[in-house]
Formats: structure tokens, C-alpha cells, sequence
């Protein structure tokens, strides 16, 4: 559905060459929650922003459904925009009016006269994000998660195909955020929406997505379904960010390294977390096992499970037992090797 080829976005401050983003080449499926998570600074707010050209890109293209977006004139692009909503972090709401008035000033902007029709979409909307009841409320009187159901409603209100979601549950706490991805779930599998969604918490990539790609200084280092990136992190980034969420707990491993032993880290997805691997890997090489720690991360379609174990026999015997894990398509680092 969205596919970028070599985007690079480049500012000139006062004749400081700035590369925001960096030949970004995505592909991003119709039906997709795309994450989209670096650090401050990578460049994630960019490149949201070059999919409605709010950024005009330096170079590249955009392609949504077969158009390139950035060759557009001034009626397809409006038409267009009508089709992409856009979530805010800070939530964008107007001071001035209440709850259906918000929601309602998309639709007056898009062009809707017909206040009947205005009231019908809106009563819609707030009982889709659930705030049947604060129609009348203003911003002043609503909480957080709230504020960002009226800016959601707002961002659905044009029947959009894609929804641009900019850090929407970084300013709120944990207990909201989690309501707040579960309603952006609901609704994408309500109305078959397009999520595109911009984090730097991993939490949020982990409870929501089910592809992701990782920025780094304007560039995509890693990409490809969260699955992947959480069994098998490549970059140092990523590793970051997964060591995080696994809780590894970094001292005990120190503590326990010996001459003649090898401390591993087995990462594993769904299904394999049922096999018996590690009684199996006691009886065929006759090793002795001692796991350290381990943990359960269950994302949107399926559970990572990571374990920190440590072996002790032959070193042979304890090189095979790691060969045959790779064999079984385990995810296998080697964190000592004594």
C-alpha cells in the first residue's frame, strides 16, 4: 500500500547540512500497525511527516496505492490528506470547544455543511473511541487518555485509509497508554485501517504492531516484523531496546562467569517455547544446564521467549549443543565463552 524509495530529507541551518533522513526505503502493507521507533533525534517525526507532505521530501519518492504522492498538485494532495489521519502527541485540541465541536471541526474543514449529517458522524465517532458521554465536555475538563480519544475520533473523522499516529501515548501513563493502543487495535480491525505509528518505547511497538523498523541518526538499521527484530535483534540499537524489555539482569551474569563454562542467551517465538530443548540438549551431549534467568514477551500475534542459561561439560559437547539450537532455528548469542 505505502512504499518509500531512497527518501532523504536535508535542511540547510544557517548553512549547517542537516540529513533528517537518510535513502529510507519501507514497504508498508495495507492492514499493517507499522511502527516506526528510534531514539530523539533519529528522524522519526520526519519521515511521519514526508507520508502527508507536511515535509516535502529532498529526493525519492512516496507511493501510496500506486501514486506517487509527491508528484501530486494541490486538489489531489487536499484529497488526499482527507484520506490520512493524524494523531498528536500533545493532543491538538481546541480550547474553545467542547468535545463535538472538535471532532466536528475536521468534518466542517473537509467541507460538510449538512449540521445533521456533522451530528450523525459525530455521535459515530465519540461512541467508536467510547466517550459517549462527554460529548458536551471541553479539553480543560478531560483527562489524558481523554483529550487523545477526542484528537483519534478527530484524525477518523474523513473515513481516512491510513492514520499517522506521532508519539500519541508518550505523554500519558503506562495504565493509559495501554487503553489507548488497545483502542487503535480495535479500530483498525473495525474500519481495516492502515496504522503508522511513531515511538520511542518499545513497550508500545511490542503491545501494538506487527512490523516495525528501527531509525538511527536518519537511516533504517533494522526493519521487518516485530517477531524478528525481538528474537533476533541485529543491530546494536535494537539489541538495546529488546535488552530492555527481556530483563536481563546484567550483574548475576557477571557474578557467575568461570573458566570452562559458556553463558548463552536462547531467544525463541511461539510455539518452539514448548519443546523440551533443554532437557534434550542434557541427555544428547551430556552437558549440565543452569538457567540464569528468562522471560515471556507476548506481542500481538504471537509470544518471544528469552532464556540466559549457562553450560558446563566438554567444550566440544557445548559447542554441538549450540550448533544444534541454530540447527533448530533457536536464536542463540553467546554472552561468555570461558
Amino acid at each position: 500500500m505505502i512504499e518509500l524509495k531512497n527518501v532523504n530529507k536535508i535542511y540547510n541551518v544557517n548553512g549547517n547540512i542537516i540529513n533528517a533522513c537518510k535513502n529510507i526505503n519501507l514497504k508498508i502493507e495495507k492492514n499493517d500497525i507499522y511502527g516506526i521507533m528510534g531514539l530523539s533525534g533519529a528522524g522519526k517525526s520526519t519521515l511521519l511527516r514526508t507520508l502527508n507532505l507536511l515535509e516535502t521530501p529532498t529526493s525519492g519518492s512516496i507511493i501510496v496505492n500506486g501514486e506517487d504522492i509527491t508528484l501530486f498538485g494541490k486538489e489531489k494532495l487536499r484529497e488526499y490528506r482527507k484520506k490520512t489521519g493524524m494523531i498528536f502527541q500533545h493532543f491538538n485540541l481546541l480550547e474553545s470547544r467542547d468535545v463535538r465541536g472538535n471532532i466536528a471541526f475536521a468534518l466542517e474543514v473537509a467541507g460538510w455543511k449538512n449540521k445533521k449529517d456533522i451530528n450523525k458522524r459525530v455521535d459515530e465517532l465519540l461512541s467508536l473511541v467510547e466517550l459517549e458521554d462527554k460529548g458536551d465536555f471541553y479539553p480543560v475538563q478531560l483527562s489524558g487518555g481523554q483529550k487523545q480519544r477526542v484528537g483519534i475520533a478527530r484524525a477518523l473523522a474523513n473515513s481516512p485509509d491510513i492514520l499517522l499516529s506521532d508519539e500519541a501515548t508518550s505523554a500519558l501513563d503506562p495504565k493509559t497508554t495501554k487503553s489507548i493502543l488497545d483502542l487503535l487495535r480495535n479500530i483498525q480491525k473495525q474500519l481495516g485501517l492502515t496504522i503508522i505509528l511513531i515511538t520511542h518505547q518499545m513497550e508500545v511497538i511490542k503491545a501494538a504492531c506487527n512490523k516495525a523498523a528501527i531509525l538511527e541518526k536518519g537511516e533504517v538499521i533494522e526493519d521487518g516484523s516485530v517477531e524478528e527484530i525481538f528474537s533476533n535483534p541485529k543491530s546494536s540499537i535494537a539489541k538495546e531496546f529488546v535488552s530492555h524489555m527481556v530483563h536481563e539482569e546484567v550483574e548475576e551474569i557477571d557474578y557467575i562467569k568461570r573458566e570452562g563454562k559458556k553463558i548463552i542467551k536462547v531467544s525463541y517465538l511461539g510455539e518452539k517455547s514448548k519443546r523440551p530443548f533443554i532437557s534434550y540438549l542434557i541427555k544428547e551431549f551430556h552437558i549440565d544446564i543452569s538457567i540464569i534467568s528468562g522471560s515471556i514477551d507476548k506481542l500481538t500475534s504471537t509470544n518471544v521467549g528469552h532464556l540466559i542459561l549457562e553450560l558446563d561439560g566438554e567444550e566440544s559437547m557445548q559447542n554441538k549443543s549450540i550448533e544444534w539450537l541454530i540447527k533448530n532455528n533457536l536464536g542463540v548469542e553467546v554472552i561468555f565463552n570461558g
